[in-house]
């Protein structure tokens, strides 16, 4: 029986069909933008606009395979399931006993924290690609599931 399941995803400020959208864009303002140079002699300009264009599209691309990760952490009467996911597939299942597993925060003085749930001298990091605030909101909303009082903030 599960208790609860949780689906942790970074945060995607945009889409892939709004990324193409904004280069479609760009590409049109850019086109019309350098062809009116070209007119006047200054034909070096359609080479460098098409030259931006091309770096936003690979930022764009960088940024929504950055973003195409997950966790997934299911919590039932006697396990912890934590399945690790990468382009819409599994890659990593870690599996902790609910008794013994501890759920660790770890805060430096640069603002990296790492939430970590802890067994027998084993690490497993959860939500790497969260904030401060949603690492201490998730701890927070953790603690109460595990019932054995082995949250250390």
């Amino acid at each position: 029986m599960s208790l609860v399941k949780l689906r942790l995803e970074p945060s995607k400020s945009l889409r892939p069909e709004g990324a193409n959208l904004v280069l479609m864009i760009l590409g049109s303002f850019g086109l019309v933008i350098s062809g009116s140079f070209m007119v006047f002699g200054a034909w070096p300009v359609f080479g460098f606009m098409a030259l931006d264009v091309l770096l936003i599209y690979i930022a764009f691309q960088a940024q929504c395979r950055r973003s195409d990760r997950g966790e997934e952490i299911t919590i039932s009467n006697d396990k912890i399931e934590i399945k690790y996911f990468k382009g819409g597939s599994c890659v990593k299942t870690i599996l902790l006993n609910k008794y013994w597993a501890k759920l660790e925060h770890f805060n430096s003085f640069n603002r990296q924290s790492k939430l970590m749930f802890s067994s027998h001298g084993k690490f497993s990091e959860i939500g790497g690609f969260l904030s401060l605030k949603e690492k201490q909101k998730l701890a927070a909303d953790l603690e109460p599931l595990l019932g054995n009082g082995h949250y250390n903030a």
